[in-house]
């Protein structure tokens, strides 16, 4: 008796084994994943985001509440970058807390944080500069987003308002791609990606809290790793729009806390720092930018040290602004600077500025209140106009004021 013979597979029931059954099935698996996604908590977002760890070693007087999921929300704005580290979601906007804020009337009050359609705070900008455009490019961390503080409150807000005032018959605009947590090496990546793209005029480089902050593995050791294994982070990139593996990826992942590792080397050494400030001043000017200024806001001594010293090297401007800050303090008390913020800081919160008074300049002993940015706007603005960028006279560089160590 012979074996039946084998029906041969038509090319269609071929196909539809090996290619639509398996595409039916991942996507089956997809929309599970999906489905449990909605179940799970979900991640607080990029923890790199955090404070600079070492200004938590200055005695500030007060201690610094828990942390709440609430707090946290702020976090969920970020979304991973494509050849940097993260950006906000474009075109989102939500109103959130000043987590970090040692003072509880400021803490509760909430600001809004709206970003553009490529993913950072501040207005739209168009990759096409319009004749008579005077276009200044900020890269920095969370002192020059405004963090604390409301978009229009914010130095690169106010820089932009005044700059226009003074110059009506120039268009003036400030993109604001400084991000929380960014240290020189990150914001290095990030100024490769959008500074050939939006011909500067003039860039302002607002880098060191987060350059100096203690960590594990080094910000420089992260970046070299991320060029080496550019492609395939680009692949992993595309794979996390999976819900399937973003699920796998979660679950594989160590839990947080295991690690007994301490964070024992600064994120950017201070002469990789003064590389990385050189690097981008560097490639601005062959960009076309007149001039870059080097800005230090929470910042230690030592870096704002090799931001001034590499400035004047460079024949570039660099402002110590939380070390002019510091010494506006007791003018600031007097009621001879900036008389209308005292008066409502005074109303808020008085026990606060009794007991500590770095509360007139900054609600966390680091980032800068209103007050703050408006003091930097202010001084800003002089020294863009000192360097000729918006014409009326020769380059002036500013006479750099020693720096201050905050530890």
């Amino acid at each position: 008796m012979t074996a039946p013979k084998k029906q041969k597979l038509s090319l269609a029931q071929a196909f539809l084994l090996s290619v639509v059954v398996p595409c039916v099935f991942l996507l089956g698996l997809e929309l599970g994943a999906r489905g449990i996604e909605l179940l799970l908590p979900q991640p607080s977002g990029p923890q790199a985001l955090e404070m600079p760890t070492w200004m938590l070693q200055d005695a500030n007087a007060t201690r610094r509440p828990k942390v709440t999921k609430e707090d946290l929300e702020w976090l969920t704005l970020f979304t991973e970058g494509d050849g940097y580290r993260v950006r906000l979601l474009p075109n989102s906007s939500k109103e959130v807390r000043n987590t970090f804020s040692l003072i509880p009337i400021d803490r509760d009050k909430k600001r809004l944080i709206r970003s553009n359609s490529i993913g950072f705070r501040g207005p739209e900008i168009s990759l096409e500069k319009q004749p008579g455009t005077v276009r200044i490019l900020v890269f920095g961390d969370s002192s020059s987003f405004g963090w604390g503080v409301n978009a229009e409150e914010s130095w690169p807000a106010l820089l932009q308002q005044d700059l226009q005032a003074r110059h009506p018959g120039v268009r003036v605009e400030v993109a604001n791609f400084a991000i929380p947590g960014d240290s020189s090496a990150y914001g290095r990546l990030l100024f490769d990606a959008f500074a050939p793209q939006y011909k500067p005029d003039f860039v302002i480089l607002g880098f060191g809290a987060n350059d100096a902050k203690p960590v594990v593995t080094s910000h420089s050791e992260q970046v070299a790793r991320f060029r080496e294994n550019q492609q395939a982070l680009r692949a992993k990139s595309a794979l996390k729009k999976s819900a399937l593996y973003r699920l796998l990826e979660r679950s594989l992942a160590p839990s947080a806390g295991k690690s007994a590792m301490q964070a024992t080397k600064p994120a950017v050494a201070p002469p990789d720092y003064a590389d990385n400030l050189r690097y981008m001043a560097d490639e601005a000017r062959a960009l076309g930018s007149k001039n870059t200024l080097f800005l230090t806001l929470c910042t230690p001594g030592n870096y704002a040290r090799e931001a001034r010293v590499t400035a004047k090297r460079m024949n570039a401007l660099s402002f110590n602004a939380q070390g002019q800050l510091i010494r506006l303090i007791p003018k600031i008390k007097r009621g001879e600077a900036y008389p209308e913020y005292l008066k409502v800081m005074q109303a808020s919160y008085p026990a606060f500025l009794r007991r500590n008074d770095r509360f007139y300049v900054t609600s966390d002993g680091c980032h800068p209140n209103e007050l703050g940015h408006r003091f930097v706007a202010d001084q800003l603005t002089e020294l863009v106009e000192a360097s000729g960028l918006l014409g009326g006279g020769a380059t002036a560089l500013m006479s750099v004021q020693k720096p201050t160590s905050f530890r």
